[in-house]
């Protein structure tokens, strides 16, 4: 059987083999013209041989139209293959398959000749088709894919008939990383440090060297806002958002300005000594700002966490928050550049402290923070501790200067005033809430909780009334003169606004949403959320919620192509269908579970639930959602991927202190435990690994797992730290811990193979974006928020990634920049795969880096 297709540049497809047409003639498909050339020098018989020069190629058949003499369907398919081979839209590819080969060639082809210009007598007519190659070259159709490591050299054999250019990827962090053919000695070598992919081509007339920057874009934010202050410099309100901030004139309206620091902005000052604004922010940063719009980023330590307290002197700047480990800390500087730790002098171990305050008359701070802590001092480095007579959390302090009175609030109603700092009494509230926000102006204090604000002109009697618009507990208060608005910020977007204190209006900044999953069918992207909501949009960008029917979690979501069926699972159980992601009903409720995750497995031909409430019935198998077979497992799962190449499912438990929390097994009847090489347990310390999301890629061949690494030590509370952990195998048996893996962040919660990038991408924790393309060295990317990141897709050549604040993230793929000035002298990028065997090795000066070599054989005739 012979075969041959036609496909343009449009990707228009004929098939000149089948169905109306049928090949006579064949021309120029084995052979092609040679150019020997030859040297001669005087008194030498014959020449010298200097090469053989294939020639571009034409290639020509006679095609039979079979149309039974049916004069429409004749004309019909005169216009298709005029059409199909139109020369004005350039090289497109014939395809050649016998029983034995299937190859490609690139070519334009020629306008088609008929056998007579009207031909509407009987018989078979005929056209002539005809193409030129300008690289007479036969080659693969699939390119084929090599991954190359520093620890063994790869073998690659080119059974081609002549040498085959390559496409290199390196990916890493490494300095001066090489790739060398020993068989040719040929090489080619970046100069300096390689942080981002680059990409070498090294084909005839697209000789290449670039890198290609991926960034991330969204169009609204509905997260938490903190912070809120009117500066008269710009005559605007400013509210503190995750990764942004609100510019506002009026109070009511806002515009949102991205950062893309990846940190959530907490607390903002203006430093008089320095002419500077700092934000104090959650991640052991701050950001320090000329003007209010441009920041820039400071590190104020590795053991840094949340630093949300922020106050001056005339020569002084003190922070205040806790460490990774949640120990108070207390940092102080004299340029906002350079930060120094101080002794807090706090009895607790873990807590945080949440205000800090300075009273000029009284030459005093006052920090207060959680379990009832007040700490003073006199110059920022010595403290000392207070007795408060409250272990509820206080989370605002300020000194109001017309009544010489520190005032904080806090917990369960917590009012507590003191003349000096030392001695603290406790005022009644009439109130059970946390009053976190307090503001004094003009001699009237007014304190913010949610549902209540409470006033007072003498920090002692405080009457109370009840406001539903502040429907979140306040994380903001500011009032301003100019302006003429109280505004009140909080949690899930909360923005409260007043012109008297009294009459309060909610502002539509947006709804808070918790999106944990997201599927894509029927042109609709469907995303599930926290409390029973679902929400669909065409684009990612004008969502529309619609009628669930439930109202816990709903915690996962999928998209059956064969079964034709958007499904979701919930916390409470209950399984959610529909057939167009608008119309759902509850198809079944599984009792006495928590529903996590869904997976469709189209080989299988069912759904897999996990089910991650207990090891019993830890797994459900289900093909039409009514009948659902259940599954112990040894411990509560935490996610599956099948491979259809072993057939078996790699399975990982939702169980840090475990060594062996890693399994495979065919029918989820029986675990094959497998050892996790991140958990380590010895007398001294323990550092565990829990794998949160695994997938399995065909076109890697490799399963690869994320999840979350803790620590602890002696007595010592056990403790997150960095970095990622990231497992990797080929099967299911063996597992190897990623050689760069990714530090930014602390919790890899979901991990996904991309087509469109050809890359596993790992997101998670504090907007955690990683990519690798082989699952052990992976980069980082700034995703340019702070929030976590739920659940991710690839769809129409996009990554979608949707998570907490309502948050839908989409790549944008930068301009790709030249690199070819880093490629060394000596490289050379005819670099290419000889005939016969390669030897392919790659080195480095230091750090770690692979490369994936991509190539087509290519043949001189088929």
């Amino acid at each position: 059987m012979q075969k041959l297709v036609w496909q343009n540049a449009n990707g228009v497809i004929l098939d000149l083999t089948s169905g109306n047409y049928g090949i006579t003639e064949w021309e120029g498909f084995s052979n092609a013209s040679l150019n020997v050339q030859t040297q001669t020098v005087p008194f030498q018989d014959g020449a010298v041989f200097l090469d053989a020069l294939v020639e571009q190629r034409e290639l020509s058949v006679t095609l039979a139209m079979q149309d039974n003499n049916n004069l429409e369907l004749r004309y019909q398919q005169r216009r298709e293959i005029i059409s199909a081979l139109n020369p004005k839209l350039g090289e497109g590819y014939l395809i050649y398959t016998n029983d034995f080969i299937t190859k490609q060639i690139k070519c334009v082809p020629q306008i088609p000749i008929f056998e007579t210009h009207n031909s509407d007598t009987a018989g078979t007519p005929k056209a002539s088709l005809s193409w030129t190659a300008c690289n007479p070259y036969w080659e693969d159709l699939e390119e084929t894919v090599v991954n190359a490591s520093l620890k063994t050299i790869s073998v690659i054999n080119n059974e081609g008939d002549v040498p085959a250019q390559v496409e290199i990827e390196m990916y890493g962090n490494a300095v001066n990383p090489k790739i060398t053919n020993l068989s040719s000695n040929k090489h080619i070598e970046y100069k300096g440090q390689l942080d981002m992919p680059l990409y070498i081509n090294t084909g005839l007339g697209v000789k290449e060297v670039s890198t290609e920057a991926i960034s991330f874009e969204y169009d609204q934010f509905k997260g938490y806002i903190w912070g809120v202050y009117y500066v008269d410099k710009i005559n605007s309100y400013i509210a503190l958002s995750e990764d942004c901030l609100l510019y506002s004139v009026d109070g009511n309206n806002w515009e949102t300005h991205i950062l893309g620091f990846g940190v959530f902005c907490v607390r903002m000052l203006y430093v008089p000594f320095l002419n500077k604004y700092i934000i104090s922010c959650n991640n052991g940063k701050i950001l320090v700002s000329d003007d209010l719009y441009n920041w820039e980023e400071v590190n104020v330590g590795s053991t840094a966490n949340y630093l949300n307290g922020i106050c001056c002197t005339q020569n002084l700047i003190i922070i205040t928050g806790n460490t990774i480990d949640y120990k108070p800390i207390i940092l102080t500087s004299t340029d906002g550049t350079t930060w120094t730790r101080q002794t807090s002098g706090v009895p607790i171990t873990t807590s945080n402290i949440n205000s800090i305050v300075y009273s000029e008359s009284k030459g005093l701070f006052v920090a207060v923070g959680s379990q009832g802590i007040i700490l003073t001092s006199l110059d920022g480095e010595t403290w000392t501790s207070q007795t408060s007579g409250t272990s509820s959390s206080l989370s605002e302090v300020i000194y109001v200067v017309s009544l010489e009175l520190f005032i904080t609030t806090g917990a369960n109603g917590v009012i507590l005033t003191s003349p000096d700092g030392e001695t603290w009494t406790s005022r009644t509230s009439g109130v059970t809430v946390e009053l976190s926000a307090i503001l004094e102006n003009n001699s009237v204090i007014k304190i913010a909780g949610q549902g209540v604000i409470l006033t007072s002109t003498d920090g002692t009697t405080w009457t109370t009334e009840n406001v539903a618009e502040i429907e979140y507990v306040p994380m903001g208060f500011c009032h301003s003169d100019v302006a003429g608005k109280y505004v009140i910020t909080g949690r899930y977007g909360m923005i409260v606004s007043s012109e008297d204190g009294q009459e309060w209006e909610r502002q539509g900044y947006g709804d808070y949403l918790v999106i944990r999953g997201i599927a894509f069918g029927k042109g609709l992207y469907v995303a599930v959320c926290e409390g029973g909501k679902i929400v669909t949009s065409p684009n990612k960008k004008e969502w529309t919620a619609r009628t669930s029917g439930v109202t816990s979690n709903i915690n996962d979501i999928v998209f059956s192509k064969e079964k034709d069926l958007f499904v979701a699972v919930c916390q409470d159980g209950k399984v959610l269908k529909s057939n167009d992601g608008i119309n759902w009903q509850i198809a079944s409720t599984i009792n006495n579970t928590i529903l996590s995750k869904v997976k469709w497995v189209k080989e299988k031909n069912y759904f897999v639930i996990i089910n991650n409430n207990d090891t019993s019935d830890a797994i459900f198998t289900t093909e039409d959602l009514n009948t659902f077979i259940p599954y112990d497992a040894p411990y509560k799962v935490s996610d599956v991927a099948y491979s259809p190449k072993i057939n078996k499912f790699a399975v990982c438990f939702n169980v840090p202190s475990i060594t062996n929390n890693m399994a495979i097994t065919e029918d989820f009847n029986s675990f094959d435990m497998k050892t996790n090489p991140y958990v380590e347990i010895r007398p001294q310390y323990r550092i565990y690994a829990q794998m949160n999301s695994i997938v399995y890629s065909a076109e890697q061949d490799l399963f690869v797992a994320v999840g979350i690494e803790y620590f602890s030590q002696g007595t010592s509370p056990v403790i997150v730290i960095s970095p990622v952990p990231v497992l990797v195998s080929s099967d299911g048996n063996r597992w190897t811990k990623a050689e760069t893996p990714i530090a930014e962040a602390i919790n890899g919660v979901k991990i996904i193979y991309s087509p469109t990038y050809e890359k596993f991408v790992i997101t998670g924790q504090a907007g955690l974006i990683g990519m690798s393309s082989d699952g052990l060295n992976w980069e980082s990317f700034n995703s340019g928020v702070a929030t976590i990141l739920y659940d991710i897709i690839d769809q129409d050549f996009d990554l979608v990634f949707v998570g907490d604040s309502s948050i839908v993230l989409s790549s944008v793929v930068e301009s790709v920049e030249n690199e070819i000035q880093n490629i060394s002298e000596d490289s050379d990028l005819s670099f290419n795969l000889g005939i016969g065997e390669n030897r392919i090795r790659l080195t480095k000066g230091s750090g770690n880096f692979t490369a994936k070599i991509k190539y087509r054989q290519k043949y001189i005739g088929v």
